[in-house]
């Protein structure tokens, strides 16, 4: 009986299902890929084939580590998932909380709760007070980061959601920062100058990006609404290099071609226009 507890154990703590193959199965090499809060890479399915791809630009001899669970979910959860799988995380994020002063976890903890049971009632209705509630929860939220804390990821969602309410109330600029700002609580570096801009139509540019970038799977959406709402204001660089950016980790989490984006984004409604180039991200 024992053995067959531990047999199901190991079958349970290493079976990987793809949700967008819907494939489920025992891949024995990719089982033996430790875990990291930030991982440095990402896994997808065709068929029956598993493949595995890095998140960022790695160098030698550096461990392949992908993320057991989302980063984005809140610490407590992380670290209740890892200890289903028999171990407690001691990665840099997780380092990272440990610490922070009781306080500041304490009441982040309850204006994620009250994001959660106050503040996204207000969005689905899309109230007037919607919009002045998410900003104060946000304005709050982040008070409780300790200054050696770049990584205010509980503030993720309420960004996505105070964006998609300016997109509503037609305050396009606004949304846009949003996402930007979005973008930069997650930890990435890179940052986009908001400058009206037009770029050659018939020229394929190289954008560079920070050689340290980690392209996380979130990011797939979260650079097409940067790249259309930067297209629509303008601001033509920035639209071309978050494209391009929203393609590669399409690329490097789905396996997707340039094909399979444009057609994906095109039935969301993103101009063709914009969807026609074919720029590249070099890491610097």
């Amino acid at each position: 009986m024992n053995n067959y507890l531990k047999k199901s154990r190991v079958l349970l703590n290493n079976t990987f299902k793809d949700e967008r193959s819907k494939v489920t199965g025992l891949w024995p090499l990719p089982s033996l890929i430790n875990h990291h809060c930030i991982g440095n890479a990402a896994r997808f399915c065709i068929d029956d084939t598993m493949f595995i791809t890095t998140s960022k630009n790695l160098k030698a001899n550096d461990e392949i580590l992908i993320g057991y669970t989302s980063k984005f979910i809140p610490y407590r959860e992380r670290i209740d998932c890892c200890s289903s799988f028999g171990f407690r995380c001691n990665c840099s994020l997780c380092q990272l909380y440990q610490s922070e002063t009781m306080e500041n976890i304490i009441g982040r903890m309850k204006l994620t709760n009250y994001f959660k049971t106050e503040v996204v009632p207000e969005i689905r209705m899309q109230s007037d007070f919607a919009i002045r509630l998410l900003e104060m929860n946000i304005y709050e939220t982040k008070r409780t980061y300790e200054p050696n804390n770049p990584l205010h990821l509980e503030l993720f969602t309420p960004f996505t959601g105070l964006a998609i309410l300016y997109q509503k109330a037609e305050k396009d600029f606004e949304a846009l920062k949003t996402y930007i700002e979005c973008l930069n609580c997650t930890g990435f570096k890179t940052k986009f100058e908001l400058k009206k801009t037009k770029l050659c139509k018939k020229n394929v540019f190289d954008f560079v990006i920070h050689d340290d970038e980690t392209l996380e799977h979130e990011y797939i959406d979260l650079f097409m609404h940067i790249s259309h709402l930067a297209f629509k204001l303008g601001y033509d660089s920035v639209a071309r290099q978050c494209l391009a950016l929203s393609r590669l980790t399409a690329k490097i989490h789905s396996g997707s071609t340039i094909d399979d984006h444009t057609n994906e984004f095109k039935s969301k409604g993103v101009s063709t226009n914009l969807l026609k180039y074919k720029d590249k991200i070099k890491f610097k």
